[in-house]
């Protein structure tokens, strides 16, 4: 069993939120540094793990090893990725109220072809912002979910990215990002939008629901579908939200409501998550991902975390992802 692994000694330093053009550079390019860690031969992981090329991952082996040592290696080598989470997330894109600037088909191999695009001459832009996203997710999962790219822009210093279903292709999404917001693949906003949105895809994925079965849903019923008793959105759903959802569609903002995040603050990481559930799920996902496990369960929002931590699909996804950021911190980790 491979567990994929993001060092404790990898330092990182943010870039500035300053536009930085093409990321072509940093796609194809590594600048070898050493001075702050050791490396092991294949120069893009510590001494110690290893490195799977095609997934472009980091990882260490758990084979012989009990859930139980692997759970405890696991909680000695990783580290948080803490300089990615977003104090206070606002939400995706808005896909009605953008404007469409270009249109990729996404190839088996993850490559793009264009479908259209009103400024060619930022298309090594735009699939630069799709490299970076699709780098840092799960390849097989990228290959198997999304159909196409999209660049959309709702203007500068709006939202930075959503997902939406693809009308035309069953089971597959639309992975639309805002080029204008973009500040390059190791920003803050860009990591945790970017494993965000994913996680709608894992929870809401035609592995997780019906999107024929809308009517007489006896789980939770959402807009994508009805969602299978085992789905992951309806096993967090009947956890967390049944004692309150009747208080929740009393709401007529789709937006989230003040009132009702004070009400029950204590049940959310931010004031966005309490929008519905959905949104909940993905933003609970992100943290996941992106922090340690917490060593106890004496909050609502610790609770969801480890809900996440006992399900072995989400454990895999979360193991992949930090791996790949292992390597973006080490691509990174000089630059100032």
């Amino acid at each position: 069993m491979k567990l994929y692994y993001a060092p404790l000694i990898l330092v990182f330093t943010l870039v500035g939120c300053e536009s930085t053009g093409s990321d072509t550079d940093y796609v194809d390019s590594y600048e070898d540094d050493a001075s702050d860690y050791e490396l092991a031969d294949n120069e893009f992981c510590p001494v110690g793990s290893f490195y799977d090329e095609e997934e472009d991952v980091c990882f260490i082996d758990c084979d012989g090893l009990s859930d139980a040592e692997c759970d405890l290696l696991e909680e000695e080598t990783f580290s948080a990725f803490d300089e990615f989470v977003l104090d206070s997330y606002n939400g995706p894109l808005d896909s009605e109220g953008s404007e469409a600037i270009a249109r990729f088909d996404i190839q088996e191999d993850l490559s793009l072809v264009e479908i259209d695009n009103a400024e060619p001459e930022s298309a090594e832009n735009f699939q630069a912002i799709w490299q970076n996203a699709s780098k840092i997710l799960p390849r097989a999962r990228v290959m198997q979910a999304f159909s196409e790219f999209h660049i959309d822009s709702d203007g500068e210093s709006g939202t930075l990215a959503y997902v939406t279903t693809d009308e035309n292709a069953e089971g597959k999404w639309i992975l639309a990002f805002d080029d204008v917001d973009y500040f390059g693949p190791s920003d803050k906003e860009f990591i945790h939008t970017t494993i965000h949105e994913f996680g709608h895809v894992v929870f809401l994925g035609i592995d997780q629901l019906d999107p024929t079965g809308t009517d007489n849903c006896p789980t939770y019923n959402i807009q994508e579908g009805c969602s299978f008793a085992s789905s992951h959105i309806n096993q967090f759903y009947q956890a967390f939200w049944t004692d309150i959802i009747d208080e929740h569609k009393a709401i007529e903002s789709e937006d989230p409501d003040p009132d009702f995040y004070e009400k029950y603050r204590n049940r959310f990481i931010s004031e966005y998550a309490s929008t519905n559930p959905v949104e909940d799920a993905a933003e609970v996902f992100t943290h996941f991902v992106l922090t340690d496990k917490p060593k106890t369960s004496d909050t609502v929002v610790n609770q969801k975390i480890l809900m996440m931590h006992d399900n072995p699909a989400l454990v895999k996804l979360r193991q992949e992802i930090r791996g790949k950021l292992t390597v973006t911190r080490a691509r990174k980790r000089v630059t100032n």
